[in-house]
């Protein structure tokens, strides 16, 4: 029987589909049931998933606590839109770079964090994340911030570098709102290029590149623009690696063409 050329198109496709999904969760944590009070963070969380001994998410700089149902962190901003927030801890913020995750991200070419997020006020505000090197209490436009990405409720981003700021990306339609955040890279050493890539409810929304500031310091702070902001599902990943998509594209061709 011959091949079917359509068949083969398909299947490649969908094992490159398969590729992209097939990035490993170094962290999730969903919220549900840590404390509505407003010291529920200090101590940080209990995750659904934690490989490699990230620690946990805790506050930074001021308690932080759950929102009334006890699903969601709810942000605290009284010293500050985005200074105070959510680190991977305990007693420190968790460096990617020379934590036990770092081979296997590197491995992969980059790591992702995404989330879910509303707001208690108007659509101009935001949640950000920082990555990199510098203070963790500190605004997201800040001189010293390695790259910081903030996602608005209107679907749009903004990206800075060291405070200097990247301009918006497209804004999309639709809510609740669901961002994810990719950083695409292949060493942890000062002034490597690093892609990064901001997608909100699907939709790739905001490009840039930046470099890191300084070697194997690389630390991730979450934060909220005003008080009551939500964040739910935070989960931090692997990225997919393109051979890996590549190999599965061609294991299935081979499965089709052993059944001609």
């Amino acid at each position: 029987m011959k091949l079917n050329r359509n068949l083969i198109m398909a299947a490649t496709l969908a094992s490159f589909t398969i590729g992209a999904n097939a990035a490993t969760v170094l962290y999730s944590e969903n919220f549900d049931g840590e404390g509505t009070a407003g010291n529920a963070y200090d101590d940080g969380t209990t995750p659904e998933i934690n490989v490699g001994s990230i620690g946990v998410l805790q506050s930074t700089g001021i308690s932080q606590g759950g929102n009334a149902g006890d699903t969601a962190w709810s942000a605290t901003t009284s010293v500050g839109p985005g200074n105070m927030g959510l680190r991977f801890g305990p007693g420190g913020n968790y460096n990617w770079a020379t934590g036990s995750n770092s081979a296997a991200i590197l491995a992969a070419g980059g790591f992702s964090i995404s989330f879910d997020y509303t707001f208690a006020l108007d659509d101009t505000q935001w949640v950000g994340v920082r990555v990199g090197s510098g203070p963790e209490n500190i605004s997201i436009n800040a001189a010293g911030v390695t790259f910081g990405a903030l996602a608005r409720g209107n679907g749009q981003m903004e990206t800075w570098d060291d405070g200097s700021s990247n301009g918006y990306g497209t804004a999309t339609t639709g809510a609740p709102r669901s961002a994810q955040f990719n950083y695409a890279f292949t060493s942890w050493a000062a002034g490597t290029t690093v892609t990064f890539t901001g997608i909100v409810d699907g939709n790739t929304v905001a490009t840039d590149t930046f470099t890191w500031d300084a070697s194997d310091d690389m630390k991730i702070v979450i934060a909220g623009a005003v008080d009551g902001t939500l964040v739910d599902n935070i989960q931090v990943s692997t990225i997919p690696e393109p051979s890996a998509a590549l190999l599965g594209g061609l294991g299935l061709l081979a499965l089709l063409r052993r059944r001609r």
